[in-house]
Order: C-alpha cells, then structure tokens, then sequence
C-alpha cells in the first residue's frame, strides 16, 4: 500500500485515460544497498541542483529534479557531484524503470 500511495502522489489519476505525471522536471528511480542511507544523502547527490525525494522503500525512491530538464543532465549532475558513487546510488530514468529495467533483482 504505502508504496502505491508514493507512486500516486506523483501522478494525477485520470480515470478516463493514462495517469499523467503531476511532478515537474526530471524524475530518476535511485537505487542502493545501503539502508543507512538517508534523505540528505540523496539530496546532496545533485547539488547545486535542487532534488525532493519520494521514497519507495529502505532501499529505492524517486528523485526529483525540477530545475533539471533531461535524465542525462540529471545523472551528469549527480556523477560531478561524487556523492552518488561514494554513496554506492545507481540512477536510472523514470521510463527505464516503469518499462523494468530498473527493478532490483532481490535475494
């Protein structure tokens, strides 16, 4: 359920139609092994870039990026950054990981 609610809380539903993303900007599936990992963390990944996320679970979340217009900006920011790789966050698109090839393989 809660991860569901997550999802939903950044579409808008249409009930006639296909959901609609009700966020702006780029949004990157961030994924990592570490459950020490917190909000801040993931934030500083994208500085001087301003970044909200939106948790999925111990383990993943979405990244927002308002400011940012393309996924491939997005990542560039967070690889100049440094912290995604010291912190062990791998990023792929919002599309990769609807169409699953961002699902993390468990056990």
């Amino acid at each position: 359920r809660i991860h569901r609610y997550l999802m939903r809380s950044m579409w808008s539903l249409n009930l006639s139609g296909e959901d609609e993303i009700s966020v702006e900007g780029t949004v990157l599936y961030c994924a990592f092994d570490d459950k020490a990992i917190k909000t801040p963390d993931i934030i500083n990944a994208f500085q001087p870039k301003r970044a909200m996320v939106r948790w999925i679970d111990d383990l993943s979340c979405f990244v927002v990026l308002p400011e940012v217009k393309t996924t491939e900006e997005a990542i560039q920011v967070a690889e100049e950054a440094g912290t995604a790789r010291d912190k062990g966050l791998t990023f792929v698109s919002l599309q990769d990981y609807l169409c699953g090839l961002g699902k993390r393989k468990r056990g």
